[in-house]
């Protein structure tokens, strides 16, 4: 891109420097120097634009903390971050940044998770919920036991897949490049042509012509009619915390007309949360959850999680002891309790209560020496943005699939919730990786959306493939773009931004060619100035630019 620049700035100089020491002629330092600023100008706004792009995506990035307070028995000594290990106890301070992955051992407090996982609101945090190095600890300090610190941690992990995307370069932006360079050549031959032509019917507007055509088709307009578009679309996309992590994958999307979903974990949140709570009037709800989330205080089960995030009140267990497959029992106030399943809780006191659970639930009782106090229902809640996400695919006019491992009962009721007419239910991991091969053998382009292990082979199969944040690892690996946070309806952004950056490209790509199928012609005939060439270049690079930025509204 920078040979005409350099070609026709250079030429122009000596020319007007050969003329000024006294060979006579025209000078253009007014040219040049009007060339350069409009140059540099539109370079800047190129560059501005790449900057902004960039920071949406480099916050992922953000350094862990340099030390980190481990616990040793009584004593607290500050280490280095990087000599954390798994197994290691830390005391996290009030506003402090974790420096590694763990589980809460003790204390309760507010854990703001947005740069890792996207959730813009703090998380209540107590004995027993896992955190992420780079939360920020908002309220009281909390003890943690690290599961994984260094690279092993989420936000390395993350942090890798951006490196990997920024190494990259799509396809499309790949042969614009070779576009260019074959124009370049083309640009100079014809410039050569034209002085040839010029010196045999005018020799003292040979340099003016050549300065003209060498500026006038200054290849970055064509240069920058894909990057550009594409930079700012993927600053657009992290800022809603979408990242990009395979170079190709945004031209895919662009194309895909087939999605493919999975539920828990995708659709769904993948843990369960306490939907109904039935109670005796013996004991008020607040209490009956309390009661349970303090049997369950030293419990990593999903059930416990859900029943520790509902209690609003606190109370301690005594003696407390788990029975696999059952539940826990302990002490409380003097009185034994039981939370488990309700036929293990109905035998510590009579008239304690059972039942069926409803096809897509799970029941938890709480029981004491007295008998029955409450019944919860758990479900795995649909994710709030589900309807809206698939809202967003039919108005694109894509068909969508819900393909999922679990019961029919519980897909099919899933699918009539979220507005999904064409689902699969009791599909294994190849099952899965097998119908999105089905689809491409009828010529769809599929793309799946998960986030389990279970759907690693689905993942890989599809032609561009999208994980959720909390995904497994292996899945993450496997995507091609991962959305941080709770948030799917970004799921359905990016499809959107993905086909509204490829109208983009395409009217950049076709205003570039445009413009120089009428600027070169002009000017190799002698009907264009240098000066007028030189703002007819800057003036092409800028509407380049400026019609990529519009990517940035979202």
């Amino acid at each position: 891109m920078d040979v005409p620049v350099a070609l026709g700035i250079g030429g122009a100089f000596v020319a007007s420097a050969w003329a000024t020491l006294g060979a006579g002629g025209a000078v253009y330092y007014d040219s040049i120097t009007m060339f350069v600023a409009l140059l540099l100008v539109a370079r800047y706004a190129e560059l501005r634009a790449r900057q902004k792009a960039a920071a949406a995506i480099e916050t992922v990035a953000r350094d862990l903390p340099a030390t980190a307070e481990r616990i040793a028995g009584n004593d607290v000594d500050t280490v280095a971050a990087t000599a954390l290990a798994s197994g290691d106890v830390i005391r996290v301070a009030a506003g402090a940044v974790l420096a590694a992955d763990g589980v809460v051992v003790d204390g309760i407090s507010s854990v703001e998770e947005a740069l890792v996982t996207g959730e813009s609101r703090p998380l209540r945090k107590v004995a027993g919920d896992r955190v992420l190095a780079g939360s920020v600890n908002r309220e009281s300090p909390l003890t943690v036991r690290v599961t994984a610190a260094g690279r092993a941690t989420t936000l390395a992990s993350l942090t890798r897949l951006v490196e990997r995307a920024a190494d990259a370069r799509p396809r499309s932006v790949r042969l614009a490049e070779r576009t260019a360079s074959w124009f370049v050549g083309a640009l100079l031959v014809i410039a050569a042509g034209a002085v040839l032509y010029w010196s045999q019917q005018d020799p003292a507007r040979v340099w003016s012509v050549a300065f003209a055509v060498l500026v006038v088709s200054c290849p970055c307009a064509l240069s920058l009619a894909t990057p550009a578009a594409m930079a700012v679309a993927a600053g657009t996309l992290g800022r809603r915390g979408v990242l990009v992590v395979r170079p190709d994958a945004l031209e895919v999307l662009a194309r895909a007309r087939h999605a493919v979903v999975d539920k828990t974990g995708t659709l769904t949140a993948g843990h369960p949360s306490v939907a109904e709570v039935e109670i005796d009037g013996r004991v008020d709800r607040a209490a009956c959850l309390a009661a349970a989330a303090a049997l369950e205080a030293g419990a990593a089960h999903p059930i416990a999680q859900a029943l520790r995030a509902n209690a609003t009140a606190s109370v301690a267990a005594t003696g407390v002891v788990a029975t696999p497959g059952e539940g826990v029992e302990g002490v409380i106030a003097g009185r034994r309790y039981r939370c488990g399943r309700p036929s293990w809780v109905a035998q510590l006191g009579a008239g304690a209560r059972q039942g069926s659970a409803p096809a897509d639930a799970m029941l938890a009782a709480l029981g004491d020496d007295r008998g029955w106090l409450a019944t919860f229902t758990l479900r795995d809640p649909m994710r709030p943005g589900s309807r809206r996400l698939v809202r967003a695919l039919r108005n694109l006019r894509m068909a969508l699939t819900l393909v999922s491992g679990d019961r029919k009962a519980v897909v099919e009721r899933l699918a009539e919730r979220a507005g999904i007419v064409h689902w699969r239910a009791d599909a294994r991991p190849d099952d899965k990786r097998g119908f999105i091969a089905a689809l491409q053998r009828d010529n769809a382009v599929v793309a799946m959306i998960g986030d389990g292990v279970n759907d690693a082979p689905a993942l890989a199969q599809a032609d561009v493939s999208i994980a959720m944040g909390e995904a497994s690892a292996l899945a993450q690996w496997t995507a091609d773009i991962v959305v941080l946070g709770q948030d799917i309806e970004n799921v359905g952004f990016a499809f959107v931004m993905a086909r509204r950056t490829f109208a983009v490209i395409r009217q950049n790509l076709g205003w570039a060619i445009g413009y120089n199928l009428v600027a070169i012609p002009l000017a190799a005939t002698g009907h264009v100035s240098p000066l007028v060439a030189s703002i007819g270049m800057s003036v092409s690079s800028l509407v380049v630019v400026a019609n990529a930025l519009r990517l940035m509204r979202g």
